[in-house]
């Protein structure tokens, strides 16, 4: 599926493209998306009504950098998250972790499993195909926690700390597997 986009902050890129949909099940353990066109200059995945298994669950992130049949585990990770929740904002900041952490990180504070409890997440992946400079990730979203608090809203921002093209990322929960959700992965292009 291809649309074109239209409006002053569109400017100089031409179309997006919808190129992989899946749906997460009890036992869905990982969500891989692989950067494997390069005529993409960026991506975006949206995780849309995701459930833990797991109550109080955060998602983590890893890159690969060869094309998706392992994923980075040491420790060269940096990212900044903040977060609001209950007209209050935290952040965390830091590195030499084997993950990005995509949540607070706090007791009641994290992706909840009870009716009605669910996250969506957008991630923006910047120009995966270049090998000279990190690979930027950005995301925003929102969820319901597991104690009874208002939404919390996440944004942050985070990189594999790697000189090497990023060639496939990949989402998981810090306990447990998904219990249900999809996802949606739009390539962007420039100059098509």
């Amino acid at each position: 599926m291809r649309r074109m986009l239209q409006g002053p902050l569109n400017a100089g890129r031409d179309f997006d493209d919808l190129i992989e949909t899946g749906t997460l099940t009890s036992n869905t353990a990982t969500v891989d998306v692989r950067f494997n066109n390069a005529s993409y200059d960026s991506y975006e995945i949206r995780l849309n009504k995701i459930v833990p298994n797991q109550d109080d669950a955060i998602i983590f992130v890893r890159a690969s950098v060869s094309a998706g049949f392992t994923f980075a585990t040491d420790a060269n990770y940096l990212y900044n998250a903040a977060f609001m929740a209950s007209g209050g904002v935290g952040n965390s900041a830091t590195s030499g972790l084997s993950f990005i952490a995509v949540g607070r990180g706090s007791g009641g504070y994290d992706i909840g499993n009870a009716a009605g409890e669910n996250a969506n997440y957008v991630f923006y992946i910047s120009s995966p195909n270049v090998a000279t400079e990190h690979t930027e990730i950005r995301w925003d979203g929102a969820y319901v926690p597991s104690a009874v608090f208002n939404d919390i809203v996440v944004w942050g921002a985070g990189r594999y700390a790697a000189t090497l093209a990023m060639t496939a990322i990949r989402f998981f929960l810090n306990s447990g597997n998904f219990q249900r959700g999809t996802y949606e992965v739009i390539g962007h292009r420039n100059n098509v």
